[in-house]
């Protein structure tokens, strides 16, 4: 059996310690997260696996963490290699899940809550979160935005530099899913503030002051009658980075195939790595979004927070516009754009 990603934790005064697990031959199937437990941190007894799951194939559980969010146990697990023919959320190569359920910090049982895999992020470049307990008891959780099995332009381009990190995430558990919101600490790097309210959307709609490549972009849609909203991030003359939500499908798409330097799959499970879906219910006939645009990521929250899609683009410096666009009465009720201050200025 092959191990890996350890993750230590505290609970109730004992010591437990969850490990990645797979089986190195190949005639079986299937993979699970390993649990021990400790006394003293030196030595450990291994309790039963919280999760085996042989639909995993020659996959294996890369980089399990736990964490208590209000008052549910949320197991996080990363799945390589985990396709559903008929499931379009397992559109990635390796799929980043949480289950919601109880850990028994006695017997360290886990009792599954949720019936299935829930997707953390829908979009192509997030893996291996892992979360953290500040001292006033938030849960953040900082991920990987990468991909195995890509192309990345920087490396091919020489820069010296390949990845990076999400921005942190704030966690919380409403109504059964797991809520992603950006960490409330952001709002301390915002500067040249935009505020607009009541826009109707028109055809490549560019609005004033609303513009940048490392930026806060909140927006209140009212697509109730409408039939499509899209907005072009980090725009130029040939270039951008399309999201677009269709109100018929219910069905939100973020597209960097033209965002610039291109990303190119190279397993052949994976067929394409420039576009991603996801189903998304609006409120009350809108959609909300929180947008962080960042020099090479963006990281999309909707429906406070109830689903997110993160993507690493590339685009030249000068690709800097934002360009709305819409298919019938689309109004947005409420808008806000901040610049996103450099720590580094500041220091």
């Amino acid at each position: 059996m092959s191990f890996r990603d350890p993750k230590a934790f505290l609970r109730e005064g004992h010591f437990y310690c969850l490990v990645g697990a797979g089986y190195k031959d190949k005639s079986v199937r299937g993979g699970q997260i390993c649990l021990f437990q400790s006394e003293d941190r030196c030595s450990w007894r291994r309790l039963p696996s919280i999760l085996i799951d042989s639909s995993l194939g020659r996959g294996i559980f890369e980089c399990p963490d736990i964490a208590r969010i209000d008052g549910v146990d949320v197991v996080f697990a990363n799945l390589m290699y985990y396709r559903r023919a008929d499931d379009e959320r397992f559109q990635n190569l390796h799929s980043s899940v949480y289950l919601l359920g109880k850990f028994d910090a006695n017997s360290g049982a886990f009792t599954q809550h949720s019936a299935d895999y829930e997707i953390i992020d829908y979009g192509t470049d997030f893996y291996a979160p892992q979360t953290t307990t500040t001292p006033d008891g938030r849960v953040i959780m900082v991920a990987w935005a990468n991909g195995w099995k890509r192309t990345i332009p920087t490396a091919y381009l020489d820069q010296g530099w390949a990845g990076c990190m999400t921005f942190p995430r704030e966690l919380s558990v409403r109504n059964g899913k797991l809520i992603q919101k950006p960490v409330r600490e952001l709002a301390g790097y915002r500067e040249n503030p935009v505020r607009m309210e009541n826009i109707e959307v028109i055809e490549n709609l560019r609005l004033e002051g609303v513009s940048g490549r490392t930026i806060e972009l909140i927006l209140q849609v009212d697509i109730s009658k409408g039939e499509r909203f899209s907005v072009k991030l980090r725009a130029g003359a040939n270039h951008g980075t399309l999201l677009c939500y269709d109100r018929k499908t219910g069905s939100m798409i973020l597209d960097r195939s033209n965002s610039g330097e291109h990303i190119e799959p190279l397993h052949k499970y994976e067929k394409n790595c420039s576009a991603r879906k996801c189903a998304l219910e609006l409120l009350d006939g809108a959609l909300h979004l929180h947008i962080v645009l960042d020099t090479s990521i963006v990281e999309v929250f909707m429906q406070d927070g109830e689903k997110v899609m993160t993507a690493t683009i590339y685009p030249p410096d000068d690709a800097q516009d934002i360009v709305f666009d819409a298919a019938g009465k689309v109004v947005i009720k409420r808008l806000e754009k901040y610049d996103i201050k450099c720590p580094q200025d500041s220091m």
